[in-house]
């Protein structure tokens, strides 16, 4: 199982690229209970088809497939674009937001993101952003 790391790492503040089109900015990252995480990781949802993401979640209200790939929680013949599928997944992202199940950061910070599987690790910083774009002159 791959092993996923969080590391607020540097003073909140925002940094802005050259040229000033994207501002970089902290965020209060929701995370899943530490005693949670086991039932809450799941892969990515577009390596696993919906009967995979369905016997994987089975028996697991909690597992995040239930937001990735919330269409498991509808019927097997629903449309893979029918609004529904994005309405169970806000109703479920809500549910284990409001239950307990992931708790809210209380500072802003910047992430470390580290996915390690096998022998490849990847690492990757996420912010908040934001993108502006100039007319041509």
């Amino acid at each position: 199982m791959a092993r996923r790391g969080y590391h607020p790492r540097f003073p909140p503040r925002t940094c802005t690229a050259p040229g000033g089109r994207i501002r970089f900015s902290p965020f209060r990252a929701w995370r899943p209970r530490p005693d949670l995480v086991d039932r809450v990781v799941a892969p990515p949802y577009d390596v696993v088809n919906r009967a995979e993401a369905a016997a994987l979640a089975a028996g697991n209200p909690l597992s995040f497939l239930h937001v990735g790939r919330s269409d498991i929680d509808l019927p097997p013949e629903t449309d893979p674009h029918d609004d529904r599928i994005y309405a169970k997944a806000k109703e479920n992202l809500d549910r284990v937001l409001a239950d307990g199940t992931f708790v809210h950061d209380d500072t802003a910070a910047f992430y470390l993101y580290e996915l390690t599987r096998e022998d490849r690790h990847r690492s990757a910083w996420l912010a908040a952003s934001m993108s502006t774009t100039t007319k041509p002159t």
